[in-house]
């Protein structure tokens, strides 16, 4: 089943062509028709498979079969999955069907613009929407078609009342929901939201199997330091290391970049202006060690990135399922290094005593999984 089969608009198909995507992936071929058809889908699917192009190929076709009328309002988590979003439907080069996204600080002109109804698609962070909406500076009463990207962190980490105070302004169509991890409490909470959903549960729930993984037990900080560096210093490609927190993120890209590295930190606290220069760096090849929070393990698509490493433990397995999908996105071939600290002070650990838990969280599995002991900072790398 090619692209030609799935409904798409002839215009569609040829700025495919003209951008050399030839192959729909299993997911593209599962949802797209059912968008088209006008059905809420909530969708389940790997990091890297293809979960944006779904979305967005079935909703440009949908706008196509009333022009006037449709709109379509996309949530997203981060400010950096919003611009990628709003990059890969202006990429497509389809005349009418442009995007914006909504986030952070935003100029007079900008907030004007809002106004502009030849754009088809708005891409917004929730709580700048919110805020935009309460203050009369965003109208969302013309959309229609509404997507949840990574629907789970939406609606149970923060997001929902923020997201409820737009819909309840809309007369919605259709609402989409995709994420790589839709647990059963998420389910319950979505049926609020969507009317007969078609659900989709496509590919490994887990880490895909292009991805092979490996966990280094350390003693101590100096020794994760230590071993993070002789890592980083022989891998040729790009890595993103994931801490826990953002002063963390800030003391070890700073730390990295002062030993020699060629690294550097992002995180919400760091200026709106500064975190896209940074992506645009990393995209681009200039840097090569990009440190952050987990912002960045949400849909941030990096092609044949080679390496992510977990310097500190998430606080939840589906943290690190989210982060390891940085890598081996689309079929290639990726790899994980996890930390684990023997002495239970990181982070997440003391967090996790904090909230009354002490078992330690299922860890992932990939194609592959070693453990590796890494008791003094004298101690290298090496597989059991």
């Amino acid at each position: 089943m090619g692209f030609e089969d799935l409904g798409l608009t002839a215009y569609t198909l040829r700025a495919l062509s003209n951008l050399k995507i030839n192959e729909p992936t299993e997911v593209q071929k599962a949802v797209i028709p059912p968008i088209i058809a006008g059905t809420d889908v909530a969708v389940r699917s790997p990091t890297g498979s293809g979960k944006t192009l779904a979305f967005v190929l079935g909703l440009i076709t949908r706008i196509s079969q009333s022009y006037r009328d449709r709109y379509a309002l996309i949530f997203s988590p981060t400010r950096e999955l919003a611009i990628q979003t709003r990059d890969v439907i202006n990429r497509l080069q389809l005349g009418g069907m442009t995007a914006r996204a909504i986030y952070g600080d935003m100029s007079n002109a900008d907030i004007l613009a809002l106004g502009d109804m030849s754009i088809k698609f708005t891409v917004a962070t929730p709580r700048k929407l919110w805020d935009l909406t309460q203050k009369k500076r965003f109208y969302p009463e013309r959309y229609n078609l509404v997507v949840l990207d990574e629907a789970d962190e939406l609606l149970l980490n923060g997001f929902k009342s923020d997201i409820d105070y737009v819909l309840a302004r809309i007369s919605i169509l259709q609402t989409l929901f995709f994420s790589a991890t839709l647990d059963k409490s998420f389910r319950n909470l979505s049926a609020s939201y969507q009317k007969d959903p078609m659900i989709f549960e496509i590919g490994e729930k887990e880490v895909v199997r292009t991805i092979s993984t490996e966990i280094i037990n350390v003693a101590n900080d100096t020794a994760k330091l230590l071993i993070l560096l002789k890592i980083l210093r022989e891998e040729p490609g790009q890595v993103i290391v994931f801490v826990f927190s953002r002063v963390r993120a800030t003391r070890l890209g700073e730390k990295l970049a002062q030993l020699g590295i060629n690294a550097t930190f992002t995180h919400k606290e760091v200026l709106q202006v500064r975190r896209e220069e940074i992506m645009n760096d990393f995209r681009s090849g200039k840097l090569k060690v990009l440190v952050g929070t987990d912002i960045l393990a949400r849909g941030i698509d990096i092609p044949r990135l080679p390496l992510v490493v977990e310097y500190d433990q998430p606080f939840g397995s589906d943290s690190s399922i989210h982060r390891a999908g940085r890598t081996g996105r689309m079929g290639n071939i990726g790899r994980v290094i996890s930390f684990n600290d023997l002495t239970g002070r990181d982070p997440a650990s003391l967090r996790r005593l904090s909230d009354g838990s002490s078992r330690r969280k299922k860890r992932f599995s990939g194609s592959s999984a070693t453990n590796t002991h890494v008791g003094m900072p004298s101690h290298v790398l090496k597989n059991r």
